[in-house]
């Protein structure tokens, strides 16, 4: 599914556009951030997640990112939704045995919690027996709790706190996380709920609160697109902008034309276009290099499909390869 982004009609916030960047200096500068991302089954909130994750490394931003992804039972579980977010702030993944989670859980005790804060932590994790009503009694220390992590773990850096498919999270997570957003609002961090249309959350109405909405791209949207990524010196590939354009993919193709997977492709094709570059210099110039670097780059070429399989290579015959190139 093709898609785009634009800031949902009516929203809170909805005067101007503010890139994922502006959203963390918001958030540096006057306190936690709400950011809702909404958008059908299979349009790409995951993808669209993820892309955001991987912009921020690679743009080297001191942030720091949790994600917990709802169940699709979860709704049906208390505390199944902080639960999650708490096994990624821990660490604790799913083959861990009860000692090892234990052990992890500790860690909390660095942040500040009380031994009645560590206990209701624990009952979250599981690793402390619970009936329905200690989960209940457990609450209020779990608020604070809650909003101690939040609030020390956003000190030194600006901290993501992300649930996909919240449309899944359960109504005591809900009512909780509502309350540590409101206690914690001076923490310098962002918390990230993306959910289909339908459901929404207490904190969806606050004045901190910002929304995204995912919509399918128009054909004309997709070819400035593509026009935009592939950006090359050579006239637009325009057999591949109509082919895509044509393209009608079911709802539940997760990487159908997904602006992720485009991202990576015309990445990919842009490292295939430097390295053939690379090598034809190399050759024009007669460079003098050794007959190891020669085979390598042959090799590296064939195999990401810039000349074909059987060709001679550099060392055995560097104009056939050439022209093959």
């Amino acid at each position: 599914m093709r898609w785009k982004e634009r800031k949902s009609q009516g929203s809170p916030g909805s005067s101007r556009r503010k890139r994922f960047g502006e959203l963390l200096a918001t958030a540096a500068n006057q306190g936690l951030v709400t950011v809702t991302v909404v958008g059908e089954a299979g349009i790409g909130k995951t993808r669209y997640l993820e892309e955001v994750q991987y912009r921020l490394r690679r743009m080297n931003h001191p942030v720091t990112w949790y994600g917990a992804t709802c169940l699709s039972y979860g709704r049906e579980v208390p505390l199944q939704g902080l639960q999650g977010m708490l096994r990624a702030l821990l660490g604790i993944e799913d083959g861990d045995s009860e000692g090892v989670m234990r052990e992890k859980a500790r860690r909390v005790r660095e942040l500040g919690l009380t031994p009645e804060e560590m206990l209701a932590v624990g009952v979250v994790l599981g690793i402390v027996s619970a009936t329905m009503e200690s989960l209940e009694s457990a609450s209020r220390p779990l608020r604070t709790a809650l909003q101690k992590i939040v609030t020390r773990l956003s000190e030194d850096r600006i901290t993501v706190f992300c649930w996909d498919g919240a449309e899944h999270l359960d109504d005591l997570s809900v009512t909780l996380l509502a309350d540590v957003i409101e206690g914690a609002s001076k923490a310098r961090a962002l918390v990230v709920t993306a959910r289909r249309p339908g459901r929404s959350f207490p904190w969806e109405s606050a004045a901190n609160a910002e929304h995204v909405l995912l919509e399918p791209m128009s054909e004309d949207e997709l070819r400035q697109l593509l026009g935009l990524a592939l950006n090359t010196e050579l006239a637009a590939p325009v057999d591949l902008v109509d082919d895509l354009a044509a393209r009608s993919r079911p709802v539940s193709s997760r990487t159908g034309e997904n602006l992720f997977w485009l991202g990576r492709y015309t990445e990919r094709t842009e490292q295939q276009v430097r390295l053939a570059r690379a090598v034809l210099l190399l050759v024009d110039n007669d460079h003098d290099a050794s007959e190891p670097v020669l085979q390598a780059l042959s090799t590296l070429c064939v195999r990401h499909g810039l000349a074909p399989w059987g060709v001679p290579t550099l060392v055995q015959s560097a104009p056939v390869f050439e022209r093959a190139l």
